[in-house]
């Protein structure tokens, strides 16, 4: 079965905003014959999304979802670890803002 990856890739995010993505990114459904994983990326946030209540809530809700720590900030380091890290076929880019 094909997958298709959702990436987020952020950097101390707004709270409002990234849980709208979670949200959105939580009610998509893919085709049938898809499956699905979301890497939410965090590119060296001063506060670690992994110390976040509300996006360890949503990561230990879904299990297709999981999260990508980069010590090195920026958009080009967030993004190659997120292709390093993604098993589907197909990536989908989602911005956080």
């Amino acid at each position: 079965m094909p997958t298709l990856s959702l990436i987020t890739c952020t950097r101390d995010p707004d709270p409002t905003m990234l849980r709208r993505v979670l949200v959105a990114v939580e009610a998509m459904r893919v085709p049938a014959a898809w499956d699905r994983e979301y890497l939410l990326v965090d590119s060296a946030s001063a506060h670690p999304l992994a110390d976040r209540a509300e996006e360890r809530l949503f990561l230990d809700r879904e299990p297709w979802a999981r999260l990508v720590r980069v010590d090195v900030p920026g958009l080009a380091a967030a993004r190659r670890a997120a292709v390093r890290e993604a098993r589907g076929s197909l990536l989908i880019w989602f911005d956080d803002d």
